[in-house]
């Protein structure tokens, strides 16, 4: 209650308590205090008024044998938590990640925006793509003690009845994030061990983050290599992605290293710097773009007031950057999550200042990325 106590509400509260710790018996006033407070913070949470209109976007399908496979669904709920996928709150709605008849899993989530419920759709299309693949599946541990057939068509997921749709909703509509906890701990640990859901929720990563290192971003060090600003929600909780700017795939063993080659992201933009899970384009949705760099060292800049600067005597030095991205579209999906001293220069290109250990070894995997990423660009006319 403190946060949302007056001045002379907080003065109430000392003198009170100071005369409750002298002897006197107050609990009536203190209790009339208390009530009065605690109606406060239910109108500090009241919904927005009705005529208050937003936009919603629900996918919804159905995964036939989806739980007949190994950690299937704990690989949909971390890609739910990727993507910012919400249920709505309430009798009637439905929402969830729910098991269906058989072996049938129902999704029915909805999204703030249009482009993460595109990024679930390819995340869910992915994952059933996986299911049909040369590889052997993995079955669930139910399944395989049933005596059923493991074989043939019930290697393959199928979807159905998909659908996509937007819709108008009152902010007074209360809706709840769906995050890996809810699958961790929605089971009973014992009835997990042999569910068709998953012996184990570490084996149900996002298929797309396997492998990749994560850093704190609590360093001014590392602030000053991150594009985003790392207030946004995609670092609520989490840490930063290390994302090589030269592919990993084409580095020596000192470039995967170099520090140089390190830009700190989180999961959506680096997917997005990558090419990865984009649709429809299957290609980066920006480019960064060397305009100088400057060859004299300066004090590392310290970004936001709970930066820790490792050391007092770490110099860097500045690399001006653009922000190139692919078209309109995806510069308003992105921008928004760029840091807060970044320049807007046009409807695609955004300027800012990054800080290397050496700028002049930062220019050279960021022209080698540039490159790559335009000739895709190219590639798609």
């Amino acid at each position: 209650f403190c946060q949302m106590m007056t001045e002379e509400e907080k003065v109430q509260l000392a003198a009170l308590t100071k005369r409750v710790f002298e002897g006197e018996e107050l609990a009536g006033q203190l209790k009339e205090l208390h009530d009065h407070l605690k109606a406060k913070d239910r109108r500090a949470i009241l919904p927005a008024p009705a005529d208050n209109l937003a936009t919603l976007y629900l996918y919804s399908c159905n995964l036939n044998n989806a739980r007949r496979k190994k950690c299937f669904k704990g690989q949909i709920f971390a890609s739910a938590e990727d993507c910012l996928a919400h249920v709505r709150i309430g009798d009637g709605y439905g929402d969830g990640i729910l098991d269906g008849e058989g072996f049938e899993i129902r999704i029915k989530l909805v999204f703030k925006e249009e482009s993460w419920m595109l990024k679930f759709q390819s995340a869910i299309l992915s994952l059933v793509a996986y299911t049909s693949s040369s590889k052997k599946p993995k079955y669930a541990e139910e399944l395989k003690n049933s005596g059923e057939d493991c074989t043939e068509s019930l290697n393959e997921v199928l979807i159905s009845d998909e659908t996509v749709e937007s819709f108008p909703f009152t902010l007074a509509l209360s809706l709840r994030r769906v995050v890996k906890y809810d699958y961790q701990h929605f089971y009973d640990i014992n009835k997990t061990n042999n569910s068709p859901d998953c012996d184990s929720f570490a084996d149900s990563v996002s298929m797309s983050s396997l492998f990749v290192d994560t850093v704190s971003i609590t360093s001014a060090e590392r602030r000053v290599q991150m594009i985003e600003n790392y207030l946004h929600e995609f670092f609520h909780g989490k840490n930063a992605e290390v994302a090589h700017i030269k592919d990993k795939a084409k580095c020596s063993s000192y470039e995967e290293k170099d520090v140089n080659n390190q830009l700190y992201l989180s999961r959506h933009v680096h997917e997005a710097f990558d090419g990865i899970n984009t649709v429809p384009t299957k290609t980066p949705w920006f480019a960064i773009h060397v305009l100088s760099y400057d060859e004299n060292k300066v004090d590392c800049p310290k970004i936001g007031p709970d930066a820790i600067v490792e050391s007092p005597f770490i110099k860097r030095q500045r690399c001006n950057v653009l922000i190139c991205f692919y078209n309109e579209s995806y510069a308003a999906d992105y921008a928004k999550y760029l840091r807060n001293d970044s320049t807007q220069l046009d409807a695609t290109t955004y300027c800012m200042d990054l800080y290397f250990e050496d700028a002049k070894k930062a220019k050279y995997y960021l022209d080698w990325k540039e490159q790559k990423t335009r000739l895709k660009w190219e590639g798609r006319n």
